[in-house]
């Protein structure tokens, strides 16, 4: 039986928000933990952007939003929509398949809905997800269309989905599929247009800031300018910058986003 679908997304949640993240948090959030406890919890599981529109737009799209002409920032309430005309997005894909859909609250991509980074991700499924289970498998809101896709058996098209990736095996604990993989690196971009690559390389976990010795949220990109470099397995705070120690692990962190970049996708299509 196909599920039912919600998705609930809250801007600014924290990682150390939630109880079933952070036992010492400060927010009684018991209906969060419940759904953990019943469900998945994810622990490497991102938003495409620090910001509401792009991580909106990637959610919806399976696109990065840098992909479109938003760059930086955010759109308000008299732009045009950003998600082109024809686009397959969530709500449309799910519609092809019977559902009947419905978004409710912020909006933020430019139209008024009329007839749609580290961060805590959730899902129940009682029939298929086993209750208390733990992932460490990389993930961004982005991947929702391909694995919504996968869990009603609908093939994406060759334009839609260019940065999803199938990650219902992760939900489930399954074994991926025959020619397919993991997501093993994913791309951030802050709201003042600052790029930074997620890339999984054997037991390291790194993280690259291009062109930025800040936050990225109020300045930059700098074009020639050093950037950061943290491996998350041992550093999830990002306090030691280690741009200086690896710089071959620098030079192949650029070269892959300078490829993502270039590239119309990231994730190959499937079949």
């Amino acid at each position: 039986m196909r599920p039912n679908v919600v998705l609930i997304l809250a801007d600014d949640l924290g990682y150390g928000d939630v109880g079933c993240y952070n036992p010492a948090s400060r927010i009684p959030t018991p209906h969060l933990d419940r759904l953990a406890a019943e469900g998945v919890r994810f622990t490497d599981a991102h938003a495409a952007s620090a910001v509401c529109t792009p991580s909106r737009c990637a959610l919806l799209t399976g696109r990065y939003c840098w992909r479109t002409p938003l760059q930086r920032r955010v759109l308000y309430n008299y732009e045009p929509p950003l998600i082109e005309q024809g686009r397959l997005t969530l709500a449309s894909l799910l519609k092809e398949q019977g559902y009947r859909t419905a978004c409710f609250g912020k909006w933020h991509l430019g139209l008024w809905f009329t007839a749609s980074g580290g961060a805590p991700f959730i899902a129940r499924w009682p029939c298929a997800i086993a209750a208390g289970r733990e992932s460490d498998a990389l993930a961004c809101l982005s991947d929702l269309l391909a694995t919504c896709a996968a869990i009603v058996g609908a093939d994406l098209p060759a334009d839609a989905g260019e940065d999803s990736c199938n990650v219902l095996p992760a939900l489930t604990g399954d074994e991926p599929a025959p020619g397919t993989a993991p997501r093993s690196d994913l791309i951030h971009h802050s709201g003042a247009g600052v790029f930074a690559l997620r890339r999984d390389d054997g037991d390291a976990r790194w993280k690259m800031i291009f062109e930025c010795t800040g936050d990225g949220r109020s300045a930059g990109p700098f074009p020639g300018s050093v950037g950061q470099l943290y491996d998350l397995s041992r550093d999830p705070a990002e306090t030691t910058d280690l741009w200086h120690r690896y710089p071959q692990v620098v030079r192949e962190l650029t070269v892959r986003l300078e490829a993502q970049r270039g590239a119309s996708r990231s994730v190959p299509q499937a079949g």
